[in-house]
C-alpha cells in the first residue's frame, strides 16, 4: 500500500523552532553580559570601597596624632571620618587604646557611587622614642650651681600628680651626670659642696656622654625629633599656661598651651606636646609639660615649672628668685654646644620623675603597623 505524507507547514515549524533557539541564546548572551556588567560594577565598588578603607588606614598611621592617640586611656576609642584625594569614597576610622603600646585601628571604606562597603582593621603598636636618660641633669660642659638650688635624682612622682596618676616606680638616677665631674662649681653658703644634690650616685663621672647623648634618641635624631614638634615657639614667647575652648575641651591650637602639669584629669592634662625652640628661649613664668627642644640657650627667671624632658642644644641658666623659683621635673639635658658653663642658681630645683619622663615618651610615641592586618570583609 502506497503512504502519502503531507508536508504542507514543516518549513513553517522549522522557522519557529529557530526563532525559539536563537532568541535563547541572543537572551542567554544579554543575561550574560548583564550578569558580566552588574559584576564588573560590583567588583569595581568593591575596589574603591577597599581603596578608601585603605587610604583611612594610612593616613591614620602614617599622619599618626601622637597628642590625641597617645592620650587615650586604656579601652577608650575615638572616631574620625575622611574622604580620599579623588573623592571616590569616603572612610569612617575608630582608634582603639588596648593597652600602654598597643592600639587597634578600625576603618569603614564606602565607595561614593554605589555605597559599598569594605572593612579593615590592623593592630599598631606605639613606637616610642629611645632616650638615655641616667640623670636627673645631664650636661657635657662646666656647672655651676649655688644659691638654693637643688638637684634630686631620686624618683619622685609630682604631688599633683600624687593619687590621680598611674605610675609605676623606677629606679633611682645620679642627680648629676657629665664626663669631668671636676667641672662642677658651687656657689654660696647654701649649696657649697654635694649637699644640694642627691642620686644614686650623687655624681656620676661618664666620659660616655658625648653629642650623641643629646642629639640620638634610638633610630631618631635631633632633626627627626624637631621634625615631630607641635608647637614651634619665639625666643620670648611670654606667659605659658594651658588653655581650654568654650566647650571645656583642651585648646591644643593655642601656641602658649602646653598642657596642665598641675591638674593630670584636666582635658589638657594628658596634652604633653613637643615644643620646638630655635633661636633660644627665655622663660619668665608659666608651665607645661611635654617635650622641650631649645636649639641655643635656655635662661629661666622667675617662677617656671615644666614637667618632662627639656634638651637645651647651648647652655642652660637658671635664676628663680625668693620663694617662686624654677622647677623642672623630669629630666634635663644641656649638651654645651658652645662648652660655656650652665648655672643651676637661685631657688631652682631639677627633679628627676620617671612618671612624667615616661608619659612624655608615650605622648611623642608614633604608631607602627604590626606585620599582618587584622581582618578584612565586605557588606
Amino acid at each position: 500500500m502506497k503512504r502519502i505524507w503531507n508536508e504542507r507547514g514543516a518549513a513553517l515549524l522549522v522557522a519557529i523552532i529557530g526563532i525559539i533557539v536563537g532568541g535563547s541564546l541572543v537572551t542567554a548572551m544579554v543575561a550574560a553580559t548583564v550578569m558580566d556588567h552588574r559584576e564588573g560594577r560590583a567588583t569595581r565598588s568593591s575596589g574603591q570601597a577597599f581603596s578608601a578603607a585603605e587610604d583611612g588606614l594610612n593616613t591614620t598611621i602614617g599622619n599618626w596624632d601622637s597628642g590625641t592617640f597617645n592620650a587615650l586611656l586604656v579601652n577608650d576609642s575615638l572616631v574620625r571620618t575622611g574622604t580620599t584625594p579623588n573623592g571616590t569614597g569616603s572612610y569612617t576610622t575608630t582608634v582603639k587604646r588596648l593597652n600602654n603600646e598597643l592600639f587597634i585601628i578600625d576603618v569603614l571604606g564606602n565607595d561614593a557611587r554605589t555605597g559599598a562597603r569594605q572593612r579593615v582593621g590592623a593592630f599598631v603598636k606605639l613606637r616610642l622614642l629611645d632616650m638615655e636618660i641616667k640623670a636627673a641633669l645631664t650636661t657635657q660642659g662646666g656647672i655651676t650651681i649655688g644659691g638654693s638650688a637643688e638637684i634630686h635624682g631620686l624618683d619622685a612622682q609630682p604631688d599633683a600628680w600624687a593619687g590621680r596618676v598611674s605610675c609605676p616606680a623606677d629606679s633611682d638616677l645620679a642627680g648629676i651626670r657629665m664626663p669631668d665631674l671636676d667641672d662642677i662649681k658651687f656657689s654660696g653658703s647654701n649649696c657649697s659642696d654635694y649637699s644640694c644634690i642627691d642620686g644614686v650616685p650623687v655624681a656620676d663621672e661618664d666620659e660616655n656622654v658625648n653629642d650623641s647623648t643629646f642629639f640620638q634618641y634610638g633610630d631618631t635624631d635631633w632633626d627627626g625629633l624637631v621634625a615631630m614638634a607641635s608647637k614651634i615657639v619665639s625666643s620670648n614667647p611670654g606667659t605659658i599656661q594651658p588653655s581650654f575652648g568654650a566647650s571645656g575641651g583642651c585648646n591644643t591650637g593655642d601656641i602658649n598651651n602646653w598642657g596642665d602639669p598641675f591638674d593630670p584629669t584636666s582635658t589638657c592634662g594628658g596634652y604633653f606636646p613637643i615644643i620646638y625652640a630655635p633661636n633660644g628661649l627665655s622663660m619668665q613664668q608659666g608651665e607645661g609639660q611635654g617635650i622641650l627642644l631649645v636649639d641655643g640657650d635656655l635662661k629661666v627667671t622667675g617662677r617656671f615649672d615644666f614637667y618632662g624632658i627639656v634638651i637645651v642644644k647651648g647652655t642652660l641658666e637658671t635664676a628663680g628668685g625668693g620663694n617662686t623659683g624654677s622647677h623642672f621635673r623630669g629630666a634635663v639635658m644641656a649638651a654645651n654646644a658652645f662648652f660655656d658653663d650652665s648655672k643651676v642658681i637661685g631657688n631652682a630645683v631639677v627633679n628627676y620623675s620617671s612618671c612624667t619622663i615616661q608619659r612624655a615618651l608615650n605622648s611623642a610615641g608614633t604608631g607602627a603597623m604590626l606585620r599582618s592586618r587584622g581582618w578584612l570583609y565586605s557588606y
